[in-house]
């Protein structure tokens, strides 16, 4: 959850006096989109495999049965009610020029996080190709250092045995 409300740091009010509600409303909002994504990736679970098993593959993998997913569902779409009714009690008493400002930051401040990440996953991607990519070569180098080696000795025993 933390990476969720990281943004509201960003986000700054036009008028000082309303920085602490626009926060504040800021991190409810995150906190909904949270538990949203947490009740769909948990709703989206295969409940059952295909071997035709009694034991769901969720359960078989992980331990979790399919009662404490249900309940898990239920606490996230709990947690979702909870923090939008707190976000819309905040948005009440926001003059309605902070709240459009503060949308716009946090809109901007989550798309600028969703692309760092993405930067971020590409690089490790790239650095692990890279790495795969050095340890073919090293390989291949290692290889052809053993095979020189060999020649060598074969030459120097051959002028030993000569």
């Amino acid at each position: 959850m933390d990476d969720y409300i990281a943004v509201a740091n960003a986000v700054r009010a036009i008028n000082p006096k309303h920085q602490r509600a626009v926060v504040d409303w800021v991190k409810a909002q995150r906190k909904v989109d949270f538990y949203v994504d947490n009740a769909a990736w948990i709703a989206d679970q295969p409940v059952t495999n295909d071997c035709g098993s009694d034991a769901s593959y969720l359960e078989q993998t992980t331990g979790v049965t399919q009662n404490k997913l249900d309940g898990m569902h239920k606490a996230a779409l709990r947690g979702e009610e909870k923090w939008h009714d707190k976000a819309l009690e905040l948005e009440s008493c926001m003059p309605g020029r902070e709240l459009e400002n503060a949308t716009k930051q946090m809109i901007a401040a989550v798309e600028f996080s969703d692309r760092h990440e993405a930067a971020h996953r590409a690089h490790m991607k790239m650095r692990q190709y890279n790495q795969a990519a050095d340890y073919a070569i090293n390989e291949e180098l290692a290889s052809a250092s053993s095979k020189v080696l060999a020649a060598m000795a074969n030459l120097m025993m051959e002028g030993i045995t000569k």
